[in-house]
Order: structure tokens, then C-alpha cells, then sequence
């Protein structure tokens, strides 16, 4: 009996141990969740109004939440599937991209209300402000160009050809003023002074999503068949590193208080973080299902995300994260308590087989002696 409760014990600890690495691997930093409905996809912040507003693709309308309480404060109805949104701190105004429509709603963000309708080319996708030439560029996915609007008559003023099977991620590189669009296992770098292709990086399979790091002047490029993140220098339009992620990486933001990147992993309901001084991923953080969307707040330093299957929306402080070790290419488990479980179990039914033998052989024992 005594070796049993050895065994037990010895048991707890391991899988107080096995808790403890787990912890370190898949750190939980989500400190809030908001349900908004409707297929949430794609965010932006918009620092005069301090909100976020989310597109959502099974109602074709835009939620605005209210950063100080989390609250929905206004559902918008836009064109059909609104996959791409961007804030426009010049006018004030939100621009959306409707794929289906093939067109760009402009949103007052002072009334929440749709002020005009954009015509642009074939399943307008990604779309980005450029702040330095007052413009929208948006990318077409079906025609392979990107639309030029300019934000003072919200008119298309250029069209731009790009490569073929474009996804659509866009990014704004203010220090070589370009644009990057995500193409065909490629990113193409887009002059906002001529409106021209100036280059043409091979990444990973199927790019899809952008963002631009400004302190290291580096483009960071989710890879959706790649489960990976390229990484590009803008002073030679070159890529410096590739580094896995989890599956299905689909969104991509940039965190200008903590210098990491974060990626939401689609396929693996996590978001990677990394850490642009050293080029890993020093968190994995659990939010909802499908995540397709982020979007990052200077000012309360939280990061947002669409979770396209819950309707939700999972709120990240980037204070909360906890480094990992060794590597995010752990198998991830959404709830610690289950391995808790599992362990405890296995341990319960070795012991619960060894009592049951031990018994069984006394009964074996005493059924000889009585025969002699």
C-alpha cells in the first residue's frame, strides 16, 4: 500500500510539472471578450474616436465598439462581404472594402453612417491608408489591380497592375512611402509617388496579410499554406527570415509600444507573437475560433481580434503575454485542466489495477494454505 501512494504522489508531480512547461508554451492573455455576431473578419482602429470598428461578413454590416467599456455602440450596413476595413485619420472616416459588390463604403466615424460608395475593380480585398499622399489603396482580387482613391473627392485616381492570384493583404511602409500587396506566393512593392510596381518579393505559399514594422523598417508577411511569417526589409525588398507559426495564419499587426508582431492562426485558434528584436515567437495566446482579424490600440496597449466562428471579438493585453520555451511547435491544448484530468486518471487506474492484482494474489495465497 505504501508503494501505491508512492506511486500516486509521484504521479501529481509530474503532472504538476507537465502544467507548469504548458503554462510557459500557451500563456492565456486574453483579458476580455465581446460578442458582436455576424462573422466578425476584419478590424481597424480609429484613434480620434478611440474604437474599433469590425466588419462582419454573414450581415454585410461594420460594428463600432467603444474601447473604454467594450461596448457596440453602432451596427453600419455596408456592401456585400466586407472583407477589408481601414481607418482614415485625415477625414475621420472609415473606408470598406465590399468584395462582392465591388466597391468601397466611406463611413463619417463622427455619426457612423455611410457618406459615399466607391466603384473600384473586381473583389476589392485588402485595403490601407497611405497618410503621406492622402489616399486608399485598395486590392482588387478578381481584376489583379489595386484602386487609388483619393481621400479629398473619394474618386478613384489611379489604377495599379499587379501580379496574378493575388490574396489581398495590403501594408503602408511610410519610410520608403510604398505599398505592399500580398500576390501570388509573392508581395509586391507599389510606389505611392508613381503608382507603380517598383518590385516583386517571393515569399511563402499563398501571402495573406501585411503589416509594416517601423522601427525596423520590415514588412512582416503571413504565409495562409506556408504556416509560416516572412520576413522583408524594406531597404533592399529582400527576405531576412522566415519563421513558423501556428496553422493557417491569416492576419497580421503590428504592436509600435511592445515592437513584436502579432499573427492569428485560423487553423490553430491562437495568436503568435513575435518578438522583432530577435526574430521568434515569444507567446502563443488561445482566443476564439477562427480568428481572421486583428487590430491594435496604441493607447491602452490591447491587441483586438475576430474570431469569424464565435462572433466574438477576444481583447489581448500585451502586457499579459508570457514568453515561451522552447518553441511554439508544441501541440497546443486550449484548457490545462483536461491534461490535469487525463494525468490524474492514468494515475487513479494504475493504482486501482496494482490494489486489484495485489488483493488477487493474497486471495490465491489464502485459498492454497486453506487447501493444505
Amino acid at each position: 500500500m505504501k508503494n501505491l501512494k508512492k506511486i500516486f504522489i509521484i504521479s501529481i508531480l509530474f503532472t504538476i510539472i507537465a502544467l507548469s512547461v504548458t503554462s510557459e508554451v500557451y500563456p492565456i492573455g486574453v483579458i476580455g471578450t465581446i460578442t458582436i455576431g455576424g462573422a466578425p473578419e476584419a478590424l481597424t482602429y480609429d484613434a480620434g474616436r478611440n474604437e474599433i470598428f469590425v466588419t462582419n461578413l454573414a450581415t454585410n454590416t461594420i460594428s463600432a465598439i467603444l474601447i473604454s467599456n467594450d461596448a457596440l455602440v453602432a451596427n453600419v450596413t455596408v456592401g456585400n462581404i466586407p472583407e477589408g476595413v481601414t481607418y482614415d485619420s485625415g477625414t475621420g472616416e472609415i473606408f470598406v472594402a465590399n468584395t462582392h459588390s465591388g466597391t468601397v463604403s466611406v463611413i463619417s466615424d463622427s455619426n457612423n453612417t455611410v457618406v459615399t460608395s466607391v466603384t473600384v475593380g473586381e473583389g476589392p480585398f485588402g485595403i490601407v491608408y497611405d497618410s503621406a499622399k492622402a489616399e486608399i489603396f485598395v486590392a482588387n482580387t478578381f481584376s489583379n489591380t489595386v484602386s487609388v482613391i483619393s481621400d479629398s473627392s473619394d474618386t478613384v485616381v489611379a489604377t495599379v497592375a499587379v501580379s496574378t492570384s493575388q490574396f489581398g493583404g495590403e501594408a503602408y511602409d511610410l519610410g520608403k512611402g510604398e505599398i505592399f500587396v500580398a500576390s501570388n506566393n509573392s508581395v509586391s512593392a507599389i510606389s505611392d509617388r508613381s503608382n507603380t510596381v517598383v518590385a516583386n518579393i517571393p515569399v511563402g505559399y499563398a501571402p495573406s496579410a501585411i503589416a509594416y514594422d517601423s522601427a525596423k523598417g520590415e514588412i512582416f508577411v503571413a504565409n495562409y499554406d506556408s504556416n509560416s511569417v516572412s520576413i522583408i526589409s524594406d531597404s533592399n525588398d529582400s527576405v531576412v527570415a522566415t519563421l513558423p507559426v501556428g496553422f493557417s495564419p491569416s492576419a497580421i499587426a503590428y504592436d509600435s509600444g511592445k515592437s513584436e508582431i502579432y499573427v492569428a492562426n485560423g487553423g490553430s485558434n491562437s495568436v503568435s507573437v513575435i518578438s522583432d528584436s530577435s526574430n521568434t515567437v515569444v507567446a502563443n495566446v488561445t482566443v476564439g475560433s477562427l480568428p481572421h482579424g486583428l487590430a491594435y490600440d496604441p493607447d491602452a496597449g490591447e491587441i483586438f481580434v475576430a474570431n469569424g466562428n464565435d462572433g466574438t471579438v477576444s481583447v489581448i493585453s500585451d502586457t499579459s503575454t508570457i514568453s515561451v520555451s522552447p518553441s511554439p511547435t508544441v501541440p497546443e491544448f486550449s484548457n490545462q485542466i483536461i491534461i490535469l484530468i487525463v494525468i490524474t486518471m492514468v494515475a487513479v487506474t494504475f493504482c486501482t489495477v496494482s490494489l486489484a492484482l495485489k488483493k488477487s494474489t493474497r486471495t490465491a495465497t489464502n485459498c492454497k494454505q486453506t487447501r493444505i
